[in-house]
């Protein structure tokens, strides 16, 4: 496949891991909404410790998908891009 690029407009051949570790880093950051949801229902400690572990968990995640767009061909600046086009998925983990 080809995609054009955001910021140059230049044409190149992308990987379909790109795609696919965008479809599952859109539903990942959704289920971890879910658990931090779920873990207000448990009380205050329980919601707390969820929240930080993920936080934890949710920055070599982040680099790691950051990676795989880069090997799948894709710029540092587009890469950039579409994690942060993911965010929105994950905005209600700053709502606590």
């Amino acid at each position: 496949m080809r995609i054009v690029s955001v910021l140059d407009n230049e044409k190149k051949d992308i990987k379909v891991a790109e795609y696919f570790n965008l479809t599952l880093d859109f539903s990942h950051k959704f289920t971890d909404n879910l658990a931090i949801g779920s873990s207000y229902l448990a009380g205050n400690t329980v919601k707390i410790i969820t929240i930080i572990t993920i936080l934890l968990h949710k920055v070599s995640h982040e680099i790691g998908d950051f990676v795989i767009l880069l090997q799948s061909g894709v710029t540092r600046k587009d890469a950039a891009l579409f994690q942060l086009a993911t965010v929105h998925s994950g905005w209600n983990l700053l709502e606590f």
